[in-house]
């Protein structure tokens, strides 16, 4: 029963998926275009639509499906009908590239644009294989008008200068943080991203993790509790109650000062209130203020399925599509910094032109966390920073068992 159940899914998936079959319209070379990331939909159609009008002979046909990208993706493998452009998650890049899936990007037009902190996430060996569209920034995000309301007139850039403004709007009966602790994603982002700045700063601890010599354990990591303690003490009641959509309700109705969180917060926010005033500012998980700094990072990108059949049309297409003139279009509709030098933020929110700012001033930091958590460590971070958000385990559990969760991936 199980096989025949898989037999069907597969007969329908392939049903929605027929450029094999050859049924293309006559003299137009089809082009398919299979993306996860739903949120470059809208944009990539208008993209598609004026590129279809100056090439008559092009056909290029979507899929966008967020939800079991993988599944689909693995289906298309098995049967041979891969799309001519593709989307690469960071954590299947090297998978890929070592199956000699992707054609080498390093000579394309915008290799050049890309700003180093995101081109180097997709490049293997020096050779650059995904292209991503969307530089995601971590860090603070504050709400001006909230901290004026406390007569707080700097935004903390310091860990000292966090307490004194999480006091201050305490005692004008603000809010300081939202919460999104119901979210297990969201709690693992809390100690991931927050290591990333210690991690950054001696490069060295990578290889310690990973040899052995480094653990979890040390005081050095224990750095990252000082700003979520303060964080963990001052959210709303009953912070397990906040899922990420209610969490950032909550920070966009002005309830809350402050949210420790990324960018995409602001798809949820904005539709509660579009004229939100709100800017991202780095972390201040320490008290030397130059080790503060916006986390950013590239979750996926684009690339060019090395084999296909229609290899110098997929090319000329994706030169098309990551154009900058292309790329004020995607993130005309996908609130995001599109990760390419000369690209304009007028228009956009102002969250990115602080990551545009912070990326001219080097004030940025790539997820370096992502170089130490293979495995379940993820999983791991998050389930056990909820149960210290909930005061059922200590500091030291909590990094014992991200430890052990790591020794375990890479045994």
């Amino acid at each position: 029963m199980k096989k025949i159940g898989v037999m069907i899914v597969l007969l329908i998936f392939l049903s929605t998926f027929t450029y094999a079959s050859g049924d293309q319209e006559a003299g137009k070379t089809e082009l398919f275009f299979f993306c996860g990331h739903g949120d470059l939909e809208e944009g990539t159609k208008e993209i598609i639509a004026a590129y279809e009008e100056t090439h008559p002979n092009i056909k290029i046909t979507t899929i966008f499906n967020s939800k079991d990208y993988a599944t689909q993706f693995q289906s298309m493998m098995a049967t041979d009908t891969l799309p001519d452009i593709v989307m690469v998650d960071q954590e299947r890049l090297k998978e890929f590239v070592a199956a000699d899936m992707l054609l080498d990007l390093s000579d394309r037009p915008v290799a050049s644009r890309l700003f180093d902190v995101a081109k180097e996430p997709n490049m293997i060996d020096g050779r650059l294989y995904s292209v991503p569209f969307h530089l995601q920034g971590y860090g603070m995000l504050y709400n001006p008008k909230l901290l004026a309301q406390a007569h707080i007139n700097k935004v903390p850039s310091t860990l000292s200068e966090l307490k004194a403004a999480v006091d201050k709007l305490n005692a004008a009966g603000i809010t300081p943080f939202t919460s999104m602790f119901n979210e297990t994603w969201a709690a693992d982002q809390y100690l991931l991203f927050g290591i990333s700045p210690i991690l950054n700063q001696d490069p060295s601890l990578v290889a310690g993790l990973y040899n052995g010599t480094v653990k979890f354990s040390d005081a050095k990591f224990s750095e990252v509790f000082n700003y979520i303690d303060i964080l963990k003490d001052n959210v709303p009641e009953n912070p397990f109650s906040y899922s990420f959509g209610e969490g950032a309700s909550y920070f966009g109705q002005g309830k809350a000062a402050l949210a420790i969180h990324g960018d995409w917060i602001l798809r949820t926010a904005l539709a509660v209130d579009p004229n939100l005033d709100v800017h991202l500012a780095a972390l201040p998980y320490s008290n030397v203020k130059e080790n503060n700094k916006i986390v950013v990072g590239v979750a996926n990108g684009l690339g060019i399925i090395k084999n296909s059949k229609h290899l110098q049309e997929a090319i000329d297409f994706f030169d098309y599509y990551s154009t900058l003139e292309s790329a004020q279009i995607l993130s005309k509709y996908n609130f995001s910094y599109v990760p390419q030098k000369g690209f304009d933020t007028k228009g956009l929110h102002a969250v990115y032109t602080d990551i545009s700012e912070a990326l001219d001033q080097g004030n940025v930091i790539p997820w370096e966390w992502l170089k130490v958590a293979p495995g379940g460590v993820k999983l791991e971070a998050g389930q056990s920073m909820q149960a210290y958000l909930s005061n059922q385990i200590s500091q030291d559990q909590v990094m014992e068992n991200v430890q052990a969760a790591f020794d375990d991936a890479v045994k």
